[in-house]
């Protein structure tokens, strides 16, 4: 559902019914993170596909049902139906956009307001801290047909009207033009990703802080240095070739063997792709943090007396294991059983159900083969757990690295008592796209029942990070280390 107005009267009533701006994705990291952490705010679970509880049901048995062909093509146009038409463009405002997401969240005061780098593991921590959450980036999908896939050039020159016109109205942002070949291939069929990243708060985010941030209240940035080579096209206008998956920056830009496989399976006529060449790294457009919003947010804390700290970690599942081992440290504090982890995978979030049901979180970025291989070594290093359950994001390719169900069996595997996935079918995925909607509906049945603990205190995260936080690759820094 959309908002086609920006009538901030408007915006905040239907935000209340869980709709948004028409010009921002529905399914994304950033949109499904602002409404998984306000879903739980507001004490409720995020419900799968952002579809009302009676509608779960059935849709999944009719993505259970319909050919895997037909379900490809409504997957690819169901991106272009939810992606802006281009002559909408001159009325994106990013006013629009912060009004939906401070109206999302409940009408109080909170003690700690988390701002920056999308992040599954963040989420979790904003529930641990009754926290919402201001993104710094959110995306724009922009329509747009007739650019073959494998050919990134065209696309840069038809971005070029677009981006202009963004930018002349949204002085702001600056837009990370990300194209992923590898893992986005269906949906680079019908549009284009446009990445908003903001670089000052802006006067909707500073009015949400001065109002619902209590008084000597803490601001926490998190702040993921991940980089990727891209290329400066213009004025605040990044283009990006590739994204965080398996495939390296290196083989987007320079091409492998890998590369040449993963074209010659998809029917391709390209052997390589033929970016501009990278002339720095920039933030990661999807998952990096652009730190011009530090700037501007040490100068709102400094104004208005509020604490600011900082969360800093180099690559965005470094954070999952302090999130996993917190939650543990917090659950034997309340005398709940710490031993059973559940890997969430993309947007597939759900920070209500994790409490409900006593569950460790973990966030993998998506199901590739580097995921695993960090999950591994974290349980390597971890207590053991009796029952492990994985969740794996479908989207639609056998794309370079992808880890399949049977990469996943040997963390299964770990397991002392049961180990096994939530809402994944082993002969569908990737192409598995009832995924969604199956795992909600196994995530709830899931036995164990807890209330909703009070929220985690700082003093308590500061607690736990001075007795554990030297085995993570995490920085926490509060004001004296940032004056430092």
């Amino acid at each position: 559902m959309q908002i086609h107005k920006g009538n901030p009267q408007f915006i905040t009533l239907l935000a209340a019914l869980g709709l948004r701006p028409h010009y921002i994705a529905n399914l994304d990291s950033g949109t499904s993170q602002v409404s998984a952490i306000a879903r739980f705010l507001n004490g409720k679970p995020a419900p799968a596909f952002n579809l009302p509880t009676p509608l779960v049901d059935p849709l999944a048995r009719l993505l259970n049902i319909l050919p895997k062909d037909l379900l490809q093509g409504l997957y690819t146009w169901s991106g272009w139906y939810n992606a802006t038409p281009a002559d909408q463009l001159p009325h994106v405002r990013q006013m629009s956009v912060d009004r939906w997401v401070v109206a999302t969240y409940p009408q109080r005061q909170f003690p700690v307001v988390l701002v920056g780098s999308a992040n599954g593991a963040a989420t979790h921590l904003a529930a641990a801290l009754d926290a919402p959450w201001l993104p710094q980036t959110l995306l724009t999908p922009v329509r747009r047909l007739g650019i073959p896939v494998d050919e990134p050039q065209p696309d840069i020159a038809w971005a070029a009207g677009p981006v202009h016109t963004l930018l002349a109205n949204n002085p702001d942002l600056r837009i990370h033009q990300m194209r992923d070949p590898g893992q986005d291939r269906l949906m680079l069929r019908t549009m284009a990703y446009f990445r908003l990243k903001r670089l000052r708060l802006g006067p909707v985010y500073e009015q949400f802080l001065e109002q619902r941030l209590a008084p000597g209240g803490t601001i926490i940035l998190i702040e993921c240095n991940y980089a990727w080579p891209a290329t400066k096209i213009g004025d605040r206008h990044i283009f990006q070739h590739g994204g965080e998956g398996s495939a390296t920056p290196e083989e987007y830009i320079y091409g492998s063997r890998r590369v040449e496989a993963y074209l010659r399976e998809q029917d391709s006529q390209h052997r390589r792709w033929d970016p501009p060449k990278p002339d720095g790294d920039y933030p990661e457009a999807e998952w990096g943090f652009a730190p011009e919003l530090r700037a501007d947010v040490e100068r709102f804390a400094a104004r208005h007396g509020y604490r600011l700290r900082r969360i800093v970690f180099d690559h965005p599942e470094e954070l999952s294991p302090a999130i996993a081992e917190l939650y543990r440290w917090w659950y034997r504090r309340r005398d709940i059983p710490a031993n059973r982890l559940f890997v969430q995978s993309f947007v597939h979030q759900q920070p209500y159900w994790t409490l409900r049901h006593g569950l460790v979180p973990y966030w993998s970025v998506f199901s590739v083969e580097p995921s695993i291989e960090r999950l591994e070594r974290y349980l390597a290093a971890s207590e053991p757990y009796d029952d492990i359950y994985v969740n794996m994001f479908s989207h639609g390719v056998d794309s370079i690295g992808i880890a399949k169900a049977d990469a996943w069996q040997p963390i299964l595997d770990r397991a002392r008592n049961q180990g096994r996935f939530l809402g994944v079918s082993r002969e569908r995925f990737p192409r598995d796209y009832g995924s969604a909607v199956r795992y909600y509906k196994q995530l709830r049945a899931l036995n164990g029942a807890y209330p909703l603990p009070n929220p985690l205190s700082l003093e308590q995260f500061n607690a736990f990070w001075e007795a554990h936080g030297a085995q993570f690759a995490v920085q926490w820094q509060g004001e004296r280390e940032m004056k430092a």
